[in-house]
């Protein structure tokens, strides 16, 4: 399942900004808990390549929703918390 994920996590995070910019409540309850399930798995897998997942990060901080600035703040705050990433090297890319 992990290398399933890294190999396609760009297309799962990009659906799930999608489904966090939709309007319709129970859209947005499943992109949680995708998004939940999505986390778990990223934290748990030890040789996650963090820095290959920070580039789609940036791209969308960007993103003038709130839902979804809100998705990738949640993100970088997780990151923050794993100790084998240190979010202070990424911190440029994000001002």
């Amino acid at each position: 399942r992990h290398g399933i994920l890294r190999e396609h996590l760009g297309a799962v995070f990009d659906g799930l900004c999608r489904l966090y910019a939709d309007v319709d409540a129970s859209v947005k309850d499943g992109a949680q808990c995708l998004d939940r399930l999505v986390r778990d798995i990223v934290t748990e897998y030890r040789d996650f390549k963090y820095s290959e997942f920070i580039p789609m990060l940036t791209t969308r901080i960007r993103v003038l929703n709130p839902s979804v600035l809100q998705l990738v703040l949640g993100w970088i705050v997780l990151l923050d918390s794993v100790p084998q990433v240190d979010m202070i090297v990424y911190l440029p890319q994000y001002l």
